[in-house]
C-alpha cells in the first residue's frame, strides 16, 4: 500500500466559533476529530466503534477557543501529519470508519427523519 501523505487528508471545519473544530477525512471516510478549546488542541482518531478514540496529537497554541491566524496552518498541518503517521503505521480499514454522505444521501436521511417525526 502506498504511503498516505498530509495532502490526502481533508479537513472540514464543523464550528465557526469557539471551540474551533474539524472533522478529518481520508478518501471520504472520517478518520479524525480536531478540537481547540481553552488553549488545548487535540487530534483524535475516529472509528465506528469509538467516535473519538486514540489521542494522536496534542498541543497548547496561543488561541483560546480559536487559533490565532498566524498559527492555524501550522497546527492543522501537524494534525494532518499525525493522522497520516497513524494511518501509515496501522492498516486503514475503511469499514471501520464512517463514510461521508453525499448531499443526496443526506437529503434522503433528513426526509426519512422528518417523516418518522411527523408520524408520531
Amino acid at each position: 500500500m502506498s504511503k498516505i501523505n498530509p495532502n490526502n487528508i481533508e479537513l472540514v471545519r464543523t464550528c465557526d466559533v469557539c471551540p474551533e473544530q474539524y472533522d478529518a477525512y481520508y478518501n471520504d471516510y472520517m478518520v479524525g476529530y480536531l478540537r481547540l478549546r481553552w488553549n488545548y488542541f487535540s487530534v483524535r482518531l475516529t472509528t465506528l466503534e469509538n467516535r473519538i478514540d486514540n489521542l494522536l496529537y496534542e498541543a497548547n497554541p496561543k488561541g483560546h477557543g480559536c487559533f490565532d491566524d498566524c498559527e492555524r496552518s501550522f497546527y492543522l498541518n501537524e494534525a494532518k501529519k499525525a493522522i497520516c503517521q497513524y494511518l501509515n503505521e496501522n492498516e486503514f480499514i475503511k469499514e471501520n470508519h464512517e463514510k461521508r454522505l453525499t448531499p443526496e444521501e443526506l437529503e434522503t436521511k433528513l426526509d426519512e427523519l422528518i417523516n418518522k417525526i411527523n408520524k408520531k
